[in-house]
């Protein structure tokens, strides 16, 4: 598949940009506390934020929140979840808890990232590397799952085809809760997709399995998603050019 080529960036919605610039100019604004608002927990609960400071409700649909734009926020210095996406082929997630999960309270959990420039060595889990090829594999046990390289691209220029990072930083909150303020957004388009296996194999393109089997036998798989640090999404595209 040949680069997405879009020389200058394509408008964003109005709604969006107006919206956007009285979310820059703003103070800050108080998170939800999860325990009380549901959906605010966990790695999603910023972009949840962001959805509803900008009035629209992206769901969990694999396409752009805003408009022709994918919507998200970063605070701190972890990762940035780009898309979800479930291997194709090879063990079952139920396998891969069974074989490598840990046991806890709330069941036994296989949560680990896997890259492509090393093998992950863990304190509990250990022994994974993903190939260029969109393969996990396990250092003594060989291929664990895969992707279908097409199916991944694909998705990718479909969800990401164009996309709009805000960037937040997350002084205490106090007791009121935690507090986010806006700092400023980028703008990427033109996404590389054909470079897949490059960022794979250079660490830049991670794969995050997150998964447990409850005490009952039941799964609790919170997807596997493809994500990457907020300093390499130059590395994913073509164009990149600051909100103003």
């Amino acid at each position: 598949m040949p680069p997405l080529r879009e020389t200058r960036p394509p408008a964003v919605p109005a709604f969006v940009r107006d919206k956007l610039n009285d979310i820059l100019s703003a103070g800050g604004f108080r998170m939800p506390d999860h325990d009380e608002v549901p959906g605010y927990g966990g790695t999603g609960g910023h972009g949840k934020l962001l959805e509803e400071l900008l009035g629209i409700n992206g769901g969990n649909k694999d396409l752009p929140d805003g408009g022709a734009w994918e919507l998200k926020l970063h605070s701190g210095s972890g990762q940035i979840t780009l898309f979800h996406q479930e291997h194709t082929n090879g063990m079952s997630i139920r396998e891969v808890i069974a074989n490598w999960g840990v046991q806890g309270q709330g069941g036994r959990c296989f949560r680990h990232t896997v890259r492509g420039d090393k093998w992950s060595n863990g304190p509990r889990i250990k022994g994974f590397r993903l190939l260029p090829e969109l393969v996990v594999m396990h250092r003594d046990c060989g291929e664990v799952v895969s992707w279908d390289q097409n199916r991944v691209a694909n998705h990718m220029a479909q969800k990401l085809r164009r996309l709009l990072l805000v960037h937040a930083s997350r002084p205490s909150g106090g007791a009121g809760g935690e507090w986010v303020t806006c700092k400023h957004a980028d703008l990427w388009w033109e996404p590389n997709v054909t470079k897949i296996p490059d960022l794979v194999a250079s660490g830049v393109l991670l794969v995050d399995f997150d998964a447990c089997i409850r005490p009952d036998g039941t799964i609790r798989n919170h997807g596997t998603k493809f994500r990457v640090s907020p300093q390499s999404i130059d590395a994913l595209y073509g164009r990149h050019e600051r909100f103003a």
